[in-house]
């Protein structure tokens, strides 16, 4: 069941792999969740082990901890890549735009363009930043 499990919540992330691109940050956040359960539930199947356990019992705990603390720390990676795209295609827009912008232009004229794109990674930005929940 776990490996089931596990395959479940990384799939958003190997979509995103397949096609070049970060997941939502909907969809990292939720794979992290699954992820986050599924080491908790190795953790306490490691737990359970008695005296009467055999070592391969105790290695094979220790493989599922290995692994899902593996791939919990390969999600928490992802919902940071995830939270911070918006943030770089904002601002790779607001580089655009200024670099875009003649040398016979008038700041006036220009003034709408990089307003509206100021804007947009100002917004990303207070996103990421309450995202994080930042003291």
């Amino acid at each position: 069941m776990k490996l089931t499990l596990k395959a479940l919540w990384s799939l958003p992330l190997l979509l995103a792999a397949c096609g070049g691109g970060t997941p939502s940050v909907a969809d990292a956040e939720a794979a992290l969740c699954g992820a986050i359960d599924d080491f908790g539930s190795s953790l306490a199947a490691y737990g359970q082990l008695t005296a009467d356990s055999t070592v391969d019992e105790l290695q094979t705990a220790r493989e599922d901890v290995v692994s899902s603390y593996e791939a919990m720390k390969t999600a928490a990676n992802t919902v940071q890549d995830a939270r911070i795209v918006g943030v770089e295609t904002a601002y790779a827009d607001l580089q655009r735009t200024v670099d875009g912008i003649s040398g016979r232009d008038t700041l006036g004229e220009a003034a709408t363009q990089v307003s509206e794109s100021l804007a947009t990674v100002q917004t990303a930005r207070e996103q990421l930043y309450s995202d994080l929940s930042c003291p």
